[in-house]
């Protein structure tokens, strides 16, 4: 449907703006490159188990449903900053659906919630964050110290809201048994070719 609409709206423009020569400069294809080349390095983490085993790593030992909303929405503000918002969304959804069903708690909504909005002020943070702060970071040749000047004050304010809200929630006392260990020794050399593709 998104698409549909989208189609419809860019055949419209062409009303506007006939096709002509300079409709291929529309397409900054350094930009869809470094998006795609993210999304396939992300995808690539995820199959290998990184982002499950990080998952375990921080909730193994949670106690309290205030701790465990912390540590989610905060995994998801900062995850989203290197893995783009949506991606951080479709790791640490079904992973916080999954154990507020384990655990019986009802604050699900309001955590998702909390976690789609840390997820898009999170995002802001870094230039791979989301689609638009890549092109803003190459359309104005941004350098990295111009960047951070902008937006490091917004994400701040917005970190301290989020973790406000998310304290002052009722707190409850939880129990998280995890079924399976997950372990990264059998994929130490996919996670670094990875890692590698991903810091280039």
């Amino acid at each position: 449907m998104i698409l549909f609409i989208a189609a419809v709206f860019a055949a419209g423009s062409m009303f506007f703006v006939p096709p002509n020569i300079h409709y291929v400069d529309y397409l900054d294809f350094a930009v869809l490159g470094i998006l795609f080349s993210l999304m396939v390095v992300v995808e690539g983490f995820k199959r290998l188990g990184l982002f499950d085993f990080l998952s375990q790593a921080l909730l193994g030992k949670t106690n309290s449903v205030r701790l465990l909303s912390v540590l989610l929405i905060g995994c998801v503000f900062i995850c989203s900053g290197f893995i783009t918002n949506d991606v951080a969304l479709l790791a640490f959804v079904p992973m916080t659906i999954g154990i507020f069903a384990l655990t019986g708690q009802k604050k699900l909504i309001f955590i998702i919630v909390l976690e789609t909005l840390s997820a898009n002020l999170g995002s802001m943070l870094t230039p791979v964050g989301n689609p638009q702060n890549l092109y803003i970071y190459s359309f104005y040749n941004l350098n990295i110290l111009q960047f951070f000047k902008y937006v490091l004050p917004i994400g701040g304010v917005s970190l301290i809201i989020l973790t406000a809200l998310t304290l002052a929630a009722k707190n409850g006392s939880v129990k998280i048994a995890l079924e399976k260990r997950i372990t990264l020794r059998f994929v130490i050399k996919p996670l670094i070719f990875y890692a590698a593709l991903f810091a280039l």
